[in-house]
């Protein structure tokens, strides 16, 4: 556990792979009562829908959205990370239950595949995504690996 801790970078790149691809690439609310967002009556009982994958790269909550940075989670003072639109699994009270457990699990498994193992992509796979209950490659994702241990 002590050895998870100090990935620190590599968890920063996770979070700044999750913020363009997120896993909840969109939420849904139910409105409990009524409501007035920016001048619009939401009625009881309307369900709204929120795009993170859109909220995740507009320039108006991001630096430099369109560019793979992971030192903007390397602190939450950092000018380039917006902790306020920032829900790669949901957020608030309904956030994915799996949260933590996933991003440990993604830490601890990336750093021994990336210590053992050289990862390029085929040349010839076009990634395509494909917006189920989740956000995943529509192919899946073709590699070429190199044992390097």
């Amino acid at each position: 556990m002590e050895r998870y801790r100090q990935f620190t970078y590599l968890k920063a790149v996770i979070d700044e792979t999750l913020r363009p691809y997120p896993t909840a690439y969109m939420l849904s609310r139910e409105s409990k009562e009524e409501d007035v967002v920016n001048e619009t009556d939401i009625p009881k009982g309307t369900v709204t829908l929120m795009s993170i994958y859109h909220l995740h790269r507009h320039p108006a909550y991001w630096t430099q959205p369109d560019e793979f940075i992971p030192e903007r989670f390397e602190g939450k003072d950092n000018p380039l990370f917006n902790g306020n639109a920032y829900f790669p699994f949901g957020g608030g009270p309904r956030m994915c239950i799996g949260f933590y457990f996933a991003t440990m699990e993604m830490t601890i498994l990336l750093a021994q595949l990336l210590y053992h193992f050289d990862f390029e992509l085929d040349k010839n796979q076009k990634v395509e995504f494909e917006p189920l209950v989740t956000l995943k490659p529509k192919h899946g994702i073709k590699l070429n690996i190199r044992n390097v241990a």
